[in-house]
């Protein structure tokens, strides 16, 4: 035996049910999973430290942006006081 599952769209459900092994799913079922982990592939994974770095470098820059204002209104605070 082995359960199938289907999503009912009349009452927005996830129903499961108990079938022989050599049932034939139907177009809107699916077999239960018994792995739900993702291994991601080699390129999954230089995809993800690749946007991980993108997001770090874009921090960096937005506090860099932030530190360089400071300065300038810092300079400009000193410029005005010497004048």
């Amino acid at each position: 035996m082995k359960k199938v599952f289907w999503f009912d769209r009349i009452t927005h459900k996830l129903n499961c049910k108990e079938v022989s092994d050599d049932y034939v799913l139907q177009a809107n079922e699916l077999p239960e999973q018994s792995d739900l982990v993702h291994n991601p592939s080699p390129t999954e994974r230089l995809s993800m430290q690749q946007s991980q770095l993108a997001l770090q470098q874009a921090q960096f820059q937005s506090s860099q942006q932030k530190l360089n204002s400071q300065l300038a209104l810092q300079l400009a605070t000193l410029t005005a006081k010497g004048a």
